[in-house]
């Protein structure tokens, strides 16, 4: 029988070598890897985000993609494992949600012992959907924080995910957004309605010129833009902004070209200049990859999959209304597909 766990591997072996330890340290550590493979053991996934830092100490966090097909394929979820988020799975997977997902986080520098952060993946505001998930996810209020910070978000912020980390001081509910490219455009021209709209959520203002400009410069590259904001448990909106760049499922070439002389350059040397990069973004062609591959099973079984791995985003977080940028990440993108011959 072939198990999750093994593709797994197959994934991450071919993003981490010696070239792309600059971005992700130690990929193999075996404590690491023997939870990890633990919590998928039996538990299909549809894909992988690895979230890693372009500064700093090199590591990674785990991003495991769950559609309700996959976890309906998964049930039970055993609580000395799962903890009380099994109960939130076994719900989700109760019925066919359609595109709707589940995205659980492991935060690998907290230690395995510390509980991932569920996000939901949607676009609707389904009451049934948000606060069975909320419920179900041990912080029943927060679905009406989520629900009053959504009806001020004007048209063209399409909010897509949500998720609550009762983990962290002041349980901070995150909302993340697409911005609609027209709004996109209107803000690269005017900054200040982009103020004016998060000030409207609650975002502490005014912004500093410098920030603004800041963003503005990040409004101006051709990429699409997620905006990632933190509503407290009071209600409040938390001083930390995120701003990420889509940068798409371009192919590895395309990819390296970027990299080379075009827009993936100019954004990572605009993140140097601002001290949230060093010079290891270069290595993030080398651990992107599309190929057939024959996988082997720890029973022997064999079979061909197309494994691949892209880049996703590029996301840029500011504390407060100050000058200064925080901190960088990028998300490299690993999916799995049968090859039928």
């Amino acid at each position: 029988m072939f198990k999750p766990e093994e593709i797994f591997d197959a994934l991450l072996n071919r993003a981490a070598d010696r070239e792309t330890m600059r971005l992700f340290g130690d990929m193999g550590e075996k404590e690491n890897r023997a939870a990890l493979q633990e919590k998928l053991c039996g538990r299909p996934f549809s894909q992988l985000f690895l979230e890693f830092p372009l500064a700093g100490t090199a590591g990674f966090d785990l991003h495991v993609i769950l559609d309700s097909k996959d976890i309906r394929q998964g049930v039970p979820f055993p609580a000395d494992i799962y903890g009380s988020h099994g109960q939130l799975f076994s719900w989700f997977g109760g019925k066919d949600r359609g595109k709707d997902g589940l995205d659980v986080v492991y935060d690998l520098r907290d230690g395995m012992d510390t509980p991932p952060m569920v996000y939901l993946k949607t676009r609707k505001n389904e009451p049934e959907l948000i606060d069975g998930f909320f419920a179900h996810a041990g912080a029943a209020e927060a679905a009406m924080r989520f629900r009053e910070k959504r009806a001020l978000l004007p048209a063209g912020w399409d909010t897509w995910y949500t998720g609550v980390h009762t983990g962290r001081k002041g349980k901070p509910l995150r909302i993340g957004s697409f911005l609609s490219n027209a709004l996109k455009e209107r803000y690269a021209k005017n900054i200040g309605l982009f103020e004016e709209t998060i000030a409207a959520v609650g975002f502490p203002s005014p912004l500093s010129h410098a920030l603004g400009d800041k963003l503005r410069e990040l409004f101006r590259f051709p990429f699409e833009i997620d905006i990632q904001l933190d509503v407290m448990e009071d209600g409040s909106i938390g001083d930390t902004l995120g701003i990420s760049l889509l940068t798409g499922s371009s192919g590895r070439n395309a990819l390296a070209e970027s990299f080379a002389s075009g827009a993936a350059r100019d954004v990572m040397l605009l993140l140097e200049e601002w001290g949230v990069a060093d010079d290891r973004w270069q290595h993030i062609p080398a651990a992107t990859y599309q190929v057939a591959a024959t996988v082997r099973s720890a029973d022997g079984d064999k079979r061909r999959f197309v494994l691949t791995s892209h880049l996703a985003f590029l996301k840029v977080r500011f504390r407060g209304t100050g000058a200064l940028a925080h901190d960088a990440k990028a998300y490299l993108n690993l999916q799995h597909k049968e090859a039928f011959q």
